[in-house]
């Protein structure tokens, strides 16, 4: 069975070509991406579970926490033997289901399904069934799932599409949901070559909207964003630091103009925007830069300090602070449906396979200047 494992540096396979290192952080991280791994024989599904045979998968920047924890884990205990799979999202096809599974069958496409909301208010949960998170073992060829953890695609859906698609749809839709907007609204969107800022813009055009402004962070990002021919927008580049303000000239465009802000890491962003939203604005947040266990050296991981003005001027404006934790099923419903109906264009996917196993890695977490998701296929 294939999967993409982390492992230590004398893990043993039968392939030496599966087995390589790639640097994150100035650290050596080794991996094995392979047909090399045992396969559970004999299978017996409980009732609502489904066996998934993986055709692709993709990585997102949560993964590096497992990825970097795993690494220093094995090395420091000198665990030869162990190995850690890894992944997020993917794309795959049904090949058994439990004798109470529900709207799907056999041969059926399908994506994991981010639910969180309505999972978590469930008043009973049924064991395996976990709000959130599909797996994060994703690259596994094989893998048992609770059914309501899956999203049926129909064979129309490409697999490199489908391969990255539901954290960054279904987060996306999601957001753009509780920001509220209508034909008057100016929205700011920070972040802008993150994945999940990248479907928000791409979603954008189906929702009414006045204006839209983009804050990223280079002028070669600048220029692969203007690229996208987003409606009515306009794209900022700040060039001042993580630890700085906002560069002036922009704050000037900004300042009392934004009814909405959409922003991916408000660790970096919130306490230097807050106070350009309008009365009644609204500001949603689905993350935190960084937010991981490994403690990257030179990054502060300690919970930001807001200023006592922020508080005032969210009580003075009426401003609402809304938090996303990805998405229900609805929103993912309604990305699949806009991608299906030409309406969603996803054009800057970059499709690997998995014999470009250090390829992927290190274009899903080293390159810069990449936009958008990069999967890895095992067909």
């Amino acid at each position: 069975m294939k999967q993409l494992a982390v492992v230590h540096p004398e893990f043993e396979v039968a392939n030496p070509a599966s087995k390589f290192a790639v640097n994150f952080f100035g650290e050596p991280v080794n991996f094995v991406l392979d047909d090399c791994f045992p396969e559970k024989e004999n299978i017996v599904l409980g009732d609502h579970e489904v066996l998934v045979r993986k055709k692709g998968f993709s990585l997102n920047y949560r993964d590096l926490n497992f990825i970097m924890k795993a690494s220093r884990h094995f090395i420091s205990d000198n665990c030869k033997t162990a190995y850690l799979p890894i992944g997020s999202e993917f794309v795959g096809e049904v090949e058994q289901t439990g004798r109470l599974v529900t709207g799907l069958q056999k041969g059926d496409r399908v994506i994991p399904n981010w639910n969180y909301e309505e999972i978590r208010l469930l008043k009973k949960r049924k064991p395996g069934l976990a709000a959130g998170v599909a797996s994060n073992s994703t690259s596994k060829e094989k893998e048992i799932l609770h059914y309501r953890k899956l999203y049926k695609i129909p064979e129309t859906f490409p697999l490199e599409v489908a391969a990255g698609f539901s954290i960054g749809a279904q987060t996306g839709m999601s957001m753009l949901r509780k920001a509220k907007l209508n034909s008057k609204s100016t929205l700011l969107v920070t972040g802008g070559s993150s994945n999940t800022s990248l479907f928000v813009l791409k979603m954008l055009p189906n929702f009414k909207y006045k204006h839209v402004y983009v804050l990223t962070s280079s002028a070669e990002k600048a220029q692969q964003l203007e690229k996208l021919n987003i409606k009515n927008a306009t794209i900022l580049v700040n060039n001042k630091s993580k630890d700085e303000d906002i560069d002036l000239s922009i704050v000037k465009i900004l300042n009392n103009n934004i009814d909405a802000i959409i922003d991916p890491f408000c660790n970096i962003y919130l306490k230097k925007l807050y106070y350009l939203l309008k009365f009644n604005g609204r500001y949603v947040t689905c993350g935190i830069e960084n937010n991981t266990l490994y403690n990257t050296p030179g990054i502060d991981t300690e919970t930001m300090q807001l200023p006592e003005n922020l508080l005032v001027h969210f009580i003075m404006n009426n401003i609402s602070f809304t938090g996303n934790c990805l998405g229900t099923t609805r929103d993912l419903g309604k990305a699949v449906d806009l991608y299906l109906n030409d309406k969603l264009s996803l054009s800057n996917y970059q499709s690997l396979s998995y014999k470009n196993g250090s390829e992927f890695l290190e274009m899903s977490y080293n390159d810069a200047n990449r936009l958008g998701k990069v999967v890895c296929m095992y067909e």
